[in-house]
């Protein structure tokens, strides 16, 4: 887990922790939702509710800045709860990943634990605010491809998928349905026509050891170096 830097500013009648102080000018959804999710996680928050008891108003951040129900003072509440997200972090890992076998039943219960509470949702919560950070940097440098009615539509699948992939940090996955979108867009290019498929089936017989990527890739570049 990170280090975690933790800010007093003093108020009345109580003091205000945070991390992150303001959301800037609210221009940047991953900021604005990272301090949210942050004044909530620290106890910076009241509510109104009506007459039905539904909450219909939220404040938080320096306004909501209270004695916690607790009794602690807010620092202490602060540092617990950030360090009972941590714990919390390491348990959806180990349910993501697995873990050493002799740590299996105190991560189920622990798991246990933590579904009774908000913090699972809290972590996920932060995971998509890195998502959402990369996105925003990311999206753009990214261009429109004008393929839609001249590809299958299993090729668009692949690519988009793809691109949602790395988008969202999940590098390999990402690898691994552009591989497959490669391998998609060079078999249709070379089984549209009788020669293609022809010249394929030969090579793939000619060559048992390798990979089908492989072939379609050598027998497209022969293709392209034969008519061009």
């Amino acid at each position: 887990m990170k280090p975690v830097t933790f800010h007093v500013e003093p108020i009345e009648p109580e003091n205000w922790v945070y991390m992150q102080r303001s959301p800037g000018n609210l221009e940047r959804i991953d900021r604005t939702v990272n301090w949210v999710l942050e004044q909530l996680l620290l106890g910076n928050s009241d509510v109104e509710r009506d007459d039905d008891g539904e909450v219909v108003s939220l404040i938080l951040g320096k306004r909501a800045a209270r004695v916690p129900p607790s009794g602690e003072e807010p620092l202490e509440q602060a540092k617990r709860a950030v360090m009972c997200l941590g714990i919390t972090s390491v348990m959806a890992r180990s349910r993501e990943e697995g873990t050493e076998p002799q740590y299996g039943k105190f991560v189920h219960d622990a798991s246990l634990l933590a579904e009774k509470s908000n913090l699972t949702g809290f972590h996920y919560a932060f995971e998509m605010v890195k998502v959402l950070e990369r996105i925003s940097t990311q999206t753009f440098a990214l261009s429109a491809p004008p393929i839609h009615g001249k590809v299958p539509e299993k090729l668009i699948w692949y690519l988009g998928e793809a691109t949602r992939a790395h988008l969202y940090g999940l590098h390999r996955a990402s690898i691994a349905l552009s591989r497959s979108c490669l391998e998609e867009a060079l078999s249709t290019k070379i089984n549209a026509a009788n020669q293609g498929r022809q010249r394929l089936s030969d090579y793939r017989r000619e060559n048992t050891k390798t990979g089908y990527l492989e072939c379609l890739a050598v027998v497209y570049c022969e293709a392209e170096i034969s008519t061009g």
